[in-house]
């Protein structure tokens, strides 16, 4: 989300900036809110879509429809906080203010690629040691909130090691994308802990939608087997899904722990030769 990576920047460059980054964080944190819970509910109702292309049995459909038809409801009032956010972050000049000062940082600070060089050392290591002091919980799938928080660790480190993917080769690239997968595998089983941990509110809230509209709770009878078929589906995928998240990071704690160096300082630029200077041509070696 753009939003995150920009407020990730600010926060990684707040010595560079100065002052001003702390304002241009809080400002931003609620617009990254607004989409944040938006996308949380469109991921939600695009999963539904698919499961019911997916043709349950007829059964159990009563139910699942319901269940989208609710979060189809949420969204569209989530919607109004998002034009809310974005109307108040163009009419407020937070964007063009941004703009103006980073440019002239930039400006300022040409040529800095071996200092740029020395803080990504420090600024990836610190974010992979973040992620890393996740790493006792990983066989605690009741830890939810702390697999929740490694999640966004592994996000922060994505950020920073994208931030800083032009100043390395493509070993550094092969790393990237093995943090990506392990944040996507966080992802997939944050969603699915949701889903488990949700549908069980949301019965219960239709059911009661159901005794106050219909005075009974007979109606509701259709609507459970889908609902009840759903959460059984989402069980077993977690399981699944905790195993593929499992191996991922042994993976990614084997390849961190084989590096000499992680991760290796840049390779400086090279600076140009004193005009009339020979060059030597490059070893064969």
């Amino acid at each position: 989300m753009a939003s995150r990576r920009l407020r990730s920047g600010l926060e990684l460059f707040e010595p560079v900036l100065g002052k001003r980054a702390r304002p241009w964080r809080r400002e931003l944190r609620g617009v990254t809110r607004a989409l944040g819970n938006a996308r949380d509910a469109d991921v939600q109702i695009a999963f539904l879509t698919e499961f019911l292309a997916g043709q349950p049995g007829p059964v159990f459909r009563p139910g699942i429809e319901r269940l989208r038809l609710r979060l189809e409801q949420r969204r569209e009032r989530l919607q109004r906080n998002v034009v809310r956010a974005m109307e108040g972050l163009e009419s407020g000049g937070l964007l063009e203010e941004m703009r103006t000062a980073l440019s002239r940082i930039h400006r300022q600070h040409q040529g800095g690629t071996e200092a740029c060089g020395e803080g990504a050392v420090d600024a990836i290591s610190a974010r992979l040691a973040e992620l890393m002091s996740y790493e006792r919980f990983i066989h605690q799938p009741e830890r939810v909130a702390e697999l929740h928080q490694m999640r966004i660790a592994a996000k922060k480190l994505r950020y920073t090691m994208e931030i800083f993917e032009p100043l390395y080769g493509e070993e550094f690239t092969t790393a990237l994308e093995a943090v990506r997968d392990l944040q996507t595998a966080l992802g997939d089983l944050h969603d699915c802990d949701v889903w488990v941990q949700s549908i069980p509110q949301m019965a219960t809230e239709e059911e009661e939608r159901t005794r106050i509209y219909h005075g009974h709770v007979r109606a509701f009878s259709r609507l459970r087997k889908g609902m009840l078929h759903l959460q059984e589906e989402r069980t077993e995928r977690l399981a699944e899904l905790r195993e593929r998240f499992i191996r991922l990071w042994e993976g990614l704690r084997n390849a961190i722990s084989s590096s000499p160096q992680c991760p290796p300082k840049p390779a400086p630029t090279p600076r140009a030769a004193p005009r009339g200077a020979a060059v030597t041509p490059r070893s064969a070696s």
